[in-house]
């Protein structure tokens, strides 16, 4: 498979993708990040500037897209992804403001005790569910999104 087509069948978010593609993803896009800021901080490109914008917009896409598909060989839809992250927001708010009921402000300065606090509690869920879409095993035969995955983890859907 040529590199040109790989990339638009990753950037496209239909399909599925099995564990073993979804590992090789985040592996792939873990090396790309480490490279892009190495790049930024030896070039001394600003870090608020619209580059690294693009490229941050641009892992983003590609990263819904992985989780679009590992989604749809569990036998969900991409919606979940809007789903859970409403979910997380709320949690996050109700947290946040919880801990802030309970405990003095000072304790929320970066360092503080309820800072690490309150940025270990809203990071949890998140940190759930990425566990979960690498752990969950996918349906077996086809689903209305595509055949079962098989070889590298991918299966387009046409």
């Amino acid at each position: 498979m040529s590199l040109v087509r790989t990339i638009a069948e990753l950037a496209h978010p239909g399909g599925r993708c099995n564990r073993s593609g979804f590992l090789a993803i985040a592996v792939g896009m873990l090396a790309l990040q480490v490279a892009a800021v190495a790049l930024c901080l030896f070039a001394k490109i600003d870090p608020d500037g619209p580059l690294v914008l693009a490229l941050n917009l641009t892992f983003f896409w590609f990263v819904n897209t992985a989780v679009s598909k590992r989604l749809h060989d569990v036998g969900l839809s991409a919606w979940w992804i809007l789903k859970a992250g409403a979910g997380i927001v709320v949690w996050t708010v109700v947290f946040v403001v919880g801990l802030m009921l309970v405990m003095p402000g000072t304790a929320f300065e970066p360092g503080a005790i309820g800072w690490y606090m309150a940025v270990g509690g809203t990071v949890l869920p998140v940190f759930a569910a990425i566990l979960w879409l690498h752990c969950v095993h996918g349906e077996v035969g086809p689903n209305v999104y595509g055949a079962e995955p098989v070889g590298w983890g991918f299966h387009p859907q046409h």
